[in-house]
Order: structure tokens, then sequence, then C-alpha cells
């Protein structure tokens, strides 16, 4: 069987691009044969494992009582009944104002509340504790104010 001319030129052009095909993909993958890169690759998975199968820590105990972490939501839910009706800016600068007044009155810092707020809301039965006393203490302060003075 004879092969004509221009078959040969699409069997040499088929080969060739297979042949480039192979070489750039070995030129990719080349690292994948370098033992040092393949070790560090494994090393990097296990330092990547093992802390995920550590069991997780103890959540870290609050330093602020109960009691004043209510009266601190309470007084912060008062701010915001106290700007209600604004909207906007005057609304977010009133509150940022008030939210840094009842911090300097519990003698706490924003960092502190959050992150203490962070470990409450950890516990979700110590939370629900947590805002019922916060809402005893605004119904205790609105029975104050609306008795009439003897």
């Amino acid at each position: 069987m004879k092969i004509s001319k221009g078959q040969k030129s699409k069997i040499s052009n088929k080969q060739m691009v297979q042949s480039d095909i192979a070489i750039h993909y070995l030129a990719a993958f080349a690292w994948c044969r370098c033992s040092t890169w393949i070790w560090l690759v494994v090393g990097l998975g296990f330092c990547a494992l093992v802390p995920a199968c550590q069991s997780p820590s103890a959540p870290a105990i609050a330093s602020i009582g109960d009691d004043q972490m209510a009266r601190i939501m309470a007084d912060l839910n008062i701010a915001e009944a106290a700007t209600a009706r604004l909207n906007g800016y005057p609304k977010d600068s009133l509150m940022h104002g008030y939210f840094q007044q009842v911090m300097e009155m519990h003698r706490m810092t924003k960092q502190t509340y959050e992150a203490q707020l962070r470990v409450i809301a950890s516990d979700q039965v110590r939370l629900e504790n947590l805002l019922l006393t916060a809402e005893k203490l605004l119904e205790d302060t609105v029975e104050e104010k609306t008795e009439p003075p003897e």
C-alpha cells in the first residue's frame, strides 16, 4: 500500500501534535516527579489535618458577671428605644454616642463587651437567662418611672 504525500503530512502533523501535548503535559507536572515536592505536599497536608483532628477547647469563662452584662444590655436597649423614631445618619450618630456612653458608665471597652457577648452566645441557656434578666430590669425601670409619687 502506497501512502500519498498528503497522507504523510497528515500523519506527521498528528504525531507532532501528540508529541507536543505530551511534552507540555510532562513539563506541567514535572514537579511531581521530584521527591522533595512530594514530601513537602504530604507534610503540609499532614500539618493542616492534625489541628482539625483535635478536640475543641473549652470555651473561655466570662470575666463579666451575668448581672452586669444584663444591665449593659438593658441600657443599650434603652438607647435603642431613644432613637427609635430616627433613621439614617442622625440615628447612627446618636447610637454610636449612646453606645460609648453606656460602655463608659459600666467601665468597659467595646472589645471586651463583644468578646464576652461571643462567649455567652455559645451557651444558649445562659444567653436566654441573660436576656430574660435584661427584660426584667427594663420592666422594673418602667414601673419605677410610672408609679405616682407618694
